[in-house]
């Protein structure tokens, strides 16, 4: 008995249970299942615990922590990791509180509905009926704007725009008023928003009106567009003849082939500082950086697959949010400043970035992670801490994020 209370104090429950279940076959007279059930419930609470904090869910790993501790104050490592979570938390609220204040606005999907979370509250902009979701987002002054798309009744996909949360649709005159809005950009008065027609085209449209940037005879789409002074650009891809994309770049609607086509490749994002453009996308296999048209390989492509889907610059620093496969051929949510790799998940479950916006200090991405039901979970990370914005119970995910100095 005493053996068995000495591992239960120094926290090793196995050999805590083993020795209480010892005890009770040379002597039946004590009843110790309190004792083997304590020991359990500790084991079972503290995995849990070390997996929240494997996590960087600081207050849930916390919280269990304590749990234990409640049960066994003596417990040298929950004491250890409950202190590390104290610690962590309150260097995370203290930054926090001396910062400016903002605002954080997040889209996506949450099961069927096109979603808006602000500052963590989720936003509905549809009804969740049909298939739709919110793939920008763009706040200027007082005014939020958002694109995505909605199906309608005849399953065709509708370009939206919704402003402060009314929609309205973004019209392709080429086929059955329908398309794609993938991106949304504010330049003073003017509202630029990328996308795809039906046929298959690349789009851009200002201020509600639409622009064609290819003929429609090979299928291509813009994915992101970014306005500085009166030149607009747009990313995005074009399919060759061999059925492969070429990742593509669009200045005042003049084509740029960013990759000789010999690899199937996509241009996701656009982002301009000073003389310099930065887009980020991949070739083959490999996550790319291009500046000034000149490819940067983030990854090699040789033995991973990896994908660059949103580029920010600040000052000289640039951070490219994306996903690298791992050895399991699971997808790694990553971050990368300056080439340098960030893991932001750990590799157990997939996961993917898929923006990423500075301010200050702080390094925001969005995107999603699976969880053990194989559902995919909106998340946000914050300096590397993640916040879930939704509950797992059916598939979501988190595709913009944009943040507001208040």
């Amino acid at each position: 008995m005493q053996q068995a209370n000495a591992c239960f104090e120094k926290g090793d429950y196995e050999c805590a249970k083993r020795n209480y279940k010892l005890f009770t076959e040379f002597d039946g007279s004590r009843d110790v299942s309190a004792q083997i059930q304590a020991a359990d419930e500790c084991f079972k609470i503290l995995i849990a615990a070390d997996d929240y904090f494997k996590e960087k869910e600081y207050e849930k790993a916390r919280d269990r922590y304590q749990a234990v501790l409640d049960k066994n104050p003596k417990d040298p490592k929950a004491r250890e990791q409950f202190d590390e979570c104290v610690k962590i938390l309150k260097d995370f609220t203290t930054h926090t509180e001396t910062a400016k204040k903002t605002d954080i606005y997040v889209t996506g999907h949450d099961g069927n509905a096109a979603t808006l979370w602000k500052n963590g509250i989720v936003q509905g902009l549809t009804d969740g009926n049909k298939s739709a979701s919110a793939e920008s987002v763009y706040v200027s002054g007082n005014d939020v704007y958002i694109v995505g798309y909605e199906a309608n009744k005849s399953n065709l996909t509708i370009a939206r725009l919704w402003k402060n949360g009314v929609s309205q649709n973004l019209i392709d005159k080429t086929y059955d008023n329908s398309a794609w809005a993938n991106s949304i950009f504010i330049a003073g008065d003017d509202v630029y928003v990328a996308g795809n027609g039906r046929i298959g085209n690349a789009m851009l449209w200002k201020n509600g009106r639409a622009q064609s940037l290819t003929d429609g005879s090979k299928n291509a789409g813009a994915t992101s567009v970014y306005v500085l002074g009166n030149d607009v650009y747009v990313a995005g891809y074009e399919y060759n003849t061999k059925g492969g994309g070429v990742a593509m770049l669009w200045k005042n609607g003049k084509a740029q082939s960013l990759t000789d086509g010999s690899k199937d490749a996509r241009a996701e994002s656009v982002y301009v500082s000073g003389n310099d453009v930065y887009v980020a996308g991949y070739d083959g296999n490999a996550a790319i950086l291009w500046k000034n048209g000149i490819a940067q390989s983030i990854t090699d492509g040789s033995n991973t697959f990896a994908r660059a889907e949103s580029v920010y610059v600040l000052g000289n620093d640039v951070y490219v949010a994306g996903s690298e496969s791992n050895e399991h051929s699971l997808l790694v949510a990553t971050l990368w400043k300056n080439g340098l790799a960030q893991r932001l998940t750990d590799g157990s479950k997939d996961a993917e970035a898929k923006s990423v916006y500075v301010s200050g200090n702080d390094i925001y991405v969005a995107g999603y992670e699976t969880n053990s039901q194989k559902n995919e979970v909106a998340t946000l990370w914050k300096n590397g801490i993640v916040q879930r914005l939704t509950d797992g119970s059916k598939d979501a995910r988190a595709t913009s994020v944009f943040v507001k100095i208040l």
